[in-house]
């Protein structure tokens, strides 16, 4: 199972117009969707990406397949921009 934990140097801040991520340490400012919120707080959470994306297929319908590949893209998007490091639980 492939777990991670959010940098410390990284701070979320709920917005009336959705959550804003905040990479202080890279001065980076990140405007999340409602799906990429929900990633965020299910890391949060200590889910694995393996719950992430069970628990969001149950959510959504997903007819072609896509919310692994798409959960799993925006993991390592976050990984390669240093917001999300490797956890080993």
């Amino acid at each position: 199972m492939l777990f991670f934990n959010i940098k410390n140097k990284v701070k979320l801040r709920k917005e009336k117009n959705g959550t804003v991520m905040f990479d202080i340490e890279n001065e980076k400012v990140y405007t999340l969707n409602p799906t990429a919120e929900k990633i965020i707080n299910k890391i949060k959470e200590g889910k694995s990406a393996e719950e992430i994306i069970k628990d969001l297929k149950e959510e959504y319908q997903d007819p072609e397949n896509k919310i692994e590949e798409d959960v799993m893209n925006f993991i390592n998007n976050l990984r390669e921009a240093g917001i999300l490091i490797d956890d080993k639980k």
